[in-house]
């Protein structure tokens, strides 16, 4: 038995584009928010649907987190690990885990 050796750093490298293809770069702050919705009239249907999208979007984007993990195994069975899509669905799957924990603390 050998004794266990790390990988190489570069099998951590992000792929190309990743994010720009595949994330949205746009983190809205209370204080854009307040101006986005500044010109809305409170309680018309376009100021609580901005609300509504602002308070709970986080609630639908924790599903993503278990879809990239299911996606990101099936991948590794049919394609194997070296293959740019599970590569991808790995990053994928961490980047919206880490935004999970984020927006957990926010």
């Amino acid at each position: 038995m050998e004794p266990f050796r790390n990988a190489e750093l570069h099998f951590a490298d992000e792929p190309a584009n990743l994010r720009k293809e595949y994330f949205l770069p746009v983190v809205e702050t209370v204080a854009d928010f307040e101006l986005r919705t500044a010109k809305l009239v409170p309680g018309s249907p376009a100021y609580i649907h901005s609300l509504q999208d602002h308070l709970l979007g986080n609630v639908f984007s924790n599903s993503a987190v278990g879809r990239y993990s299911q996606m990101h195994e099936a991948a590794c069975y049919e394609k194997g690990y070296s293959d740019p899509d599970t590569i991808r669905l790995a990053y994928m799957y961490a980047a919206s885990f880490l935004l999970s924990l984020l927006e957990a603390f926010i």
